[in-house]
């Protein structure tokens, strides 16, 4: 999950870039924990990312940060290192995209939009900004490939979403979504069954959920 914060009064409100989307952090932990108190089996990376500027606060982000975290510690993991799922079940794995002094979850502060980023503990492939949906696909493919060779332990994140803008700079998203959507789901249907990571998407279909799933399985 992809979680923008304004921090305002000491407290986080979802922002995507300045607009305020309304609704509270508060409420979106609500509903996260919910669904793990439902499904104690599955696991949510969780990607925080301070948006906008600060105002009327007292305390850095990274407190009030944990002041929401202690009312529910046992749903979090804040260590520096990917865990496995074993001990993810249930949890929230937490991807942090703002500074912080101290260790505080799975660093991702250098993560940039220029395509690719590689960490000691994570891959990103984001690049949103493009001119046309057979660029995007390029991007991705060679994204997996490096996913595919890597032995190591790192977090392997590949995005599908991305936008074109016309002429006045308005951005379309279905002008990526809707083919990309459509390659990658005959692209996995025959991908070999190994570790390609986790895949973000807009606007998500059935027939494609079904063909990340089965990726888990080495036969149908």
């Amino acid at each position: 999950m992809d979680i923008r914060c304004r921090h305002v009064k000491d407290r986080f409100f979802i922002y995507h870039g300045p607009i305020n989307q309304r609704l509270s952090f508060e409420a979106v932990l609500g509903s996260i924990y919910s669904f793990l108190e439902s499904n104690q089996s599955e696991t949510l990376i969780i990607s925080i990312k301070e948006e906008n500027s600060a105002t009327q606060t007292t305390r850095p982000f990274t407190e009030t940060l944990h002041w929401c975290i202690d009312k529910n510690p046992d749903k979090w993991l804040l260590k520096e290192a990917v865990p496995n799922l074993g001990e993810a079940r249930g949890k929230i794995a937490l991807l942090r995209r703002f500074r912080s002094a101290k260790p505080f979850g799975i660093p991702a502060t250098n993560w940039g939009h220029d395509g690719f980023f590689v960490g000691s503990n994570l891959f990103v492939q984001d690049k949103f900004k493009i001119p046309d949906n057979g660029t995007k696909w390029e991007i991705m493919q060679k994204a997996f490939e490096l996913s595919l060779k890597d032995s190591s332990s790192r977090l392997h994140l590949h995005f599908g979403s991305g936008y074109t803008q016309n002429r006045l700079g308005i951005p379309n998203i279905t002008a990526i979504s809707d083919p990309i959507n459509k390659k990658l789901s005959e692209y996995l249907k025959k991908a070999p069954k190994q570790r390609h990571g986790c895949v973000v998407l807009d606007f998500i279909n059935p027939d494609l959920a079904e063909a990340i799933y089965k990726l888990n399985f080495t036969s149908d």
